[in-house]
């Protein structure tokens, strides 16, 4: 086991032993933001033929070479129809022109009397879709380990594409080792606290695309009944998220881990706050203990299971980086630890500019309501002043933000 590393090391111990879940397939619509599990390909030419671009007038080839007019012919919808010389049918935005077109006049640029005057220079192929303009048969849609986005649906859609293949969901228990918090829908007693870092945790893995798929609290068990109830979680789970116990001690959780059977990788990492986090493997499982308090906690999600998470889903694992200008003072005390700061990162003036939020202490709650990104501060960095440049880590974003 390693003890106070880096957090980067710390990170690939986890990722080292993670591999993208199998693929499912599901409902086109349920696999927005999801990763595809294969590649998808364009079945035809889209358009397969040519077609209006906009609602007019299709018109013959030779009607272009310095004909005033031509008559309107009028075609039943379904009914296939071939344009000669002299005559002209209407068209809607994507009808499939009848052969011979050469050209659709917008309807605004004529007069119809039963006949339509033809404006001067008009080129050949104007206002038409081309066959193939789009997509060509056989080009790529969207790649495996990409992202579904909103656009890879419509084109889809477009090629009546009812399902398709994408990372299964990766499935998270979390489960709280502190004896004196309850459920946060609870009426706490004298001596205890509503959990809000569980509630946390499921909010920061449901952004992320995973399942939450069990909130429990271990509270005064022993190793044996410990072992247990992990080895249940486990058994369902793809990730066990651990809070609290990180530091107590003679008994911490990576003690009961390492009792129950675990294989501990890591024990601390070269961070505040959140220092004392841990990793383990559980027959083949990742387990991460986080800290009990709040910000802590949060900052451990976000640099440690945050990227194993996409991992497991199929997604990129990576910390996005900016340098963004501080637009506050922090009074910072001097610190042998690197440490990241909760804060508020928008994109103004032609840069990145990054906010010190209020309420810095681990165990507050308040720097955790707008934040969006972590601001990165190696050891022994001074007071942030105003106008500073600093690395900061973005966050990703929720569905709203």
């Amino acid at each position: 086991m390693l003890y106070d590393i880096e957090v980067e090391q710390a990170r690939q111990e986890l990722l080292r032993y993670a591999s993208p879940l199998p693929s499912e397939r599901v409902p086109l619509f349920e696999s927005l933001d999801r990763i595809a599990g294969e590649d998808i390909l364009c079945p035809a030419d889209r358009p397969g033929s040519a077609q209006a671009a906009m609602d007019g007038f299709a018109v013959h080839y030779d009607d272009l070479q310095g004909q005033n007019y031509v008559r309107v012919e009028r075609v039943l919808a379904g009914n296939e129809y071939m344009l000669s010389k002299g005559s002209s049918v209407p068209v809607a935005t994507g009808d499939s022109l009848p052969e011979g077109a050469a050209a659709v006049i917008p309807q605004e640029r004529v007069k119809v009397a039963g006949y339509i005057f033809l404006p001067p220079r008009l080129e050949p192929g104007s206002n038409i879709r081309q066959p193939g303009e789009d997509f060509i048969s056989g080009d790529v849609i969207v790649s495996a380990g990409s992202p579904v986005t909103p656009g890879v649906i419509a084109v889809l859609a477009a090629y009546g594409i009812k399902d398709l293949a994408v990372h299964r969901k990766a499935r998270v228990a979390i489960l709280s080792l502190c004896s004196d918090v309850v459920p946060y829908y609870s009426f706490p007693v004298r001596g205890q606290t509503r959990d809000c870092n569980a509630a946390l945790l499921a909010a920061l893995v449901i952004r992320d695309g995973g399942q939450v798929t069990a909130l429990e609290n271990s509270g005064q068990s022993g190793v044996s009944e410990f072992t247990q109830q992990c080895e249940h979680l486990l058994k369902e789970n793809d990730l066990l998220i651990t809070i609290g116990m990180a530091y107590s001690g003679d008994s911490t959780a990576m003690d009961l881990f390492q009792k129950a059977g675990a294989k501990p990788l890591f024990r601390g990492a070269r961070m505040q706050p959140g220092g004392h986090n841990g990793g383990a493997i559980w027959k083949a499982s990742p387990v991460i203990s986080l800290s009990g308090n709040s910000a802590a906690c949060a900052v451990g999600y976000e640099v440690l299971a945050a990227p194993l998470i996409r991992k497991l889903q199929g997604g990129p694992n990576g910390m996005v980086t900016v340098d963004a200008v501080c637009i506050n003072d922090y009074p910072l005390s001097t610190n042998r630890s690197r440490r990241f700061l909760r804060g508020r990162l928008v994109y103004r003036h032609r840069r990145w500019e990054v906010e010190v939020l209020p309420g810095q202490k681990p165990s507050m709650l308040r720097s955790l309501l707008a934040c969006n990104a972590l601001i990165d501060l190696p050891a022994g960095h001074a007071p942030v002043k105003f106008g500073a440049n600093l690395s900061v880590i973005a966050l990703p974003a929720g569905k709203n933000s």
